[in-house]
């Protein structure tokens, strides 16, 4: 919600009401949003995320989807 809240193609008010909570709590969400998403989406990968290669990984693909489809 704080992302919509952001993208402004409804109002405030229309958001709280979509959703039937209290402006002042998505105004506070949307200015928290801005002021830290650098903090949240900006830091990159970790160390141990780069290390693993596609093709490693694609081997662990199959059981993780026959695991969720269970």
């Amino acid at each position: 919600m704080p992302l919509e809240a952001s993208r402004e193609e409804r109002t405030i008010a229309q958001l709280a009401q979509k959703y039937g909570i209290h402006p002042t709590l998505i105004r506070a969400w949307k200015r928290q949003l801005l002021d830290h998403a650098k903090d949240a989406f900006g830091r990159g990968l970790n160390q141990d995320d780069s290390a693993a290669t596609p093709a490693e990984l694609y081997p662990q693909i199959g059981p993780l989807k026959a695991e969720r489809n269970f």
